[in-house]
């Protein structure tokens, strides 16, 4: 059903309500000089309350947006008295037409007409200002939700962009070194390469995406890294992921995997580059350490790795805010670089 179909119907049952409640209920009799006219004033009471209906819609709909919101504060006052005098008119209209109905011949004079009548008309102000406000700020917060979520789609928009060049740039640069050894393993590097960029173009601008197609992409892009390096990277892909497909945002791993292998590989020796990921229970649980090299003012990792590393923490922030932690942790010692990121999907 339509949102603006719905609030109609709310309106229509909620008047509904109101009716029946004044129309079972016995309002109290007016000190008139007229004996037994209870009755008659029990029908002024419910047709005052039918005529709150079009004085609420006027109010919220018309005087207060077209008036008060324009600081027209006379103007809407001065329509305020008339439509209460309008108002008067009419309910004393009802009842000379209702006593004379009755075979009455009754002309009531202003001290004797039943001024507490006001009152509902009073409410009636009162509630649909309040009604009116009510919609404002309901309307203020949605249009400032959206335009935070327009800036933050914005932002992650701008940080993918960010992420997908500096990728293919390392990869390029993985070519040129085959290239330059005019090695046979270019070919199927190349096959590999635009599997990657149907990859990026294409799936990733789907939203989220299957883990197991962000997997098949860590695969052929630590391949294309497996035919660059050869034997002089000792590399170790761990995979437990037993859980039925979930969905993640797209590049969200990769540039740690990166990191891990432009720093790693600054290693004379013993160079290695272990990846672990394991979902269990609704969480990807994603270990990377990697060797790196120690030399005078080193800089925490995140500090020299591009716009890789700080794109993809605060994508994290954006994206699961509360859900996810990231350890870095650099072994100087050891000569290890380690990161843990922990993301609850639940």
């Amino acid at each position: 059903m339509p949102k603006r179909t719905r609030n109609i119907l709310l309106h229509i049952l909620g008047w509904l309500v109101w009716l029946m409640i004044i129309f079972y209920m016995q309002p109290p009799a007016f000190s008139l000089n007229v004996n037994e006219i209870t009755f008659v004033f029990k029908d002024l009471a419910y047709f005052a309350s039918i005529l709150q209906i079009p004085i609420f819609y006027l109010n919220a709909n018309w005087l207060l947006p077209k008036f008060i919101y324009l600081k027209k504060y006379l103007i809407y006052f001065s329509l305020l008295v008339l439509l209460l005098f309008i108002y008067l008119f009419i309910l004393y209209t009802f009842l000379l037409v209702r006593f004379q109905s009755d075979g009455r011949l009754f002309i009531l004079t202003i001290r004797e007409f039943p001024l507490p009548i006001i009152f509902p008309f009073a409410i009636d102000i009162i509630t649909s200002t309040s009604y009116r406000y009510i919609i404002e700020s309901f309307k203020k917060d949605k249009e400032l939700d959206e335009k935070e979520k327009e800036t933050l789609k914005s932002e992650l928009l701008f940080l993918k962009s960010q992420i997908s060049p500096h990728f293919v740039f390392n990869v390029l640069n993985n070519l040129v070194s085959l290239a330059r050894k005019k090695s046979d393993k270019l070919e199927p590097a190349l096959i590999q390469l635009s599997t990657i960029l149907r990859y990026i173009l294409y799936d990733t601008n789907e939203g989220k995406v299957s883990l197991y197609k962000e997997i098949e992409y860590l695969k052929n892009y630590i391949e294309l890294q497996s035919l660059r390096y050869g034997d002089y990277i000792n590399i170790e892909l761990t995979l437990n992921v037993k859980t039925e497909d979930i969905l993640i945002e797209p590049m969200l791993l990769i540039p740690f995997v990166e990191n891990a292998f432009k720093h790693g590989s600054d290693v004379y020796e013993n160079c290695f580059v272990k990846i672990d990921l394991t979902v269990e229970n609704g969480c990807i649980y994603f270990n990377i350490s990697n060797t790196f090299n120690i030399y005078p003012n080193f800089k925490i990792l995140e500090n020299n790795s591009g716009v890789g590393l700080n794109n993809v923490k605060r994508r994290l922030e954006l994206l699961y805010p509360n859900k996810h932690k990231l350890k870095i942790e650099p072994n100087e010692n050891k000569s290890v670089f380690f990161i843990s990121l922990t993301i609850n999907l639940r």
